[in-house]
């Protein structure tokens, strides 16, 4: 890919492959470790690329417990895809996607992506305070859609 100064990941996950994507990604950091002449093992680097690499949003959900624009891990979507084929059901289907080493860790479930979620507070609170208070106040009202995903949502869990 030719390029004034650095790629952006996304485009070039989705316009060359993952593994292209990947190999940029350890190659970048690689330079800026050499350049402080600072020594990293190739494999560190791996296993968190591998992370960055690992989560799929939900497009159509099927008969699954995910529900449209979830963020889970492969392994998951490949599970509950297989738990569902084996009832005779609709698969999800998803697109895979390339997250930030924050939001990877924030989309985990573990007593960490808990600890490290406050510092998203701010960030993202005062979209969801201000979408609740507009369904609260009558402004707004959910959808049929937004129920249905929610009850699926909670209720499966």
């Amino acid at each position: 890919m030719l390029t004034d100064g650095s790629c952006d990941i996304d485009e070039l996950f989705n316009f060359a492959s993952k593994e292209v994507a990947e190999e940029y990604i350890v190659s970048e950091i690689n330079k800026v470790y050499e350049l402080q002449g600072a020594a990293i093992s190739r494999k560190h680097v791996e296993v968190i690329i591998k992370q960055m690499f690992g989560r799929v949003k939900i497009v159509n959900p099927g008969d699954t417990r995910f529900t449209q624009s979830d963020v889970v891990e492969i392994s998951t979507f490949r599970a509950e895809n297989a738990r569902v084929k084996g009832e005779s059901g609709t698969e999800a289907k998803g697109k895979h996607l390339v997250l930030g080493i924050t939001d990877v860790a924030l989309s985990t479930d573990s007593w960490l992506a808990a600890g490290l979620s406050i510092y998203e507070v701010p960030r993202r609170m005062p979209v969801s305070t201000v979408r609740w208070a507009r369904i609260e106040s009558g402004l707004v009202t959910p959808t049929e859609a937004e129920l249905a995903d929610f009850e699926r949502h909670v209720l499966r869990r």
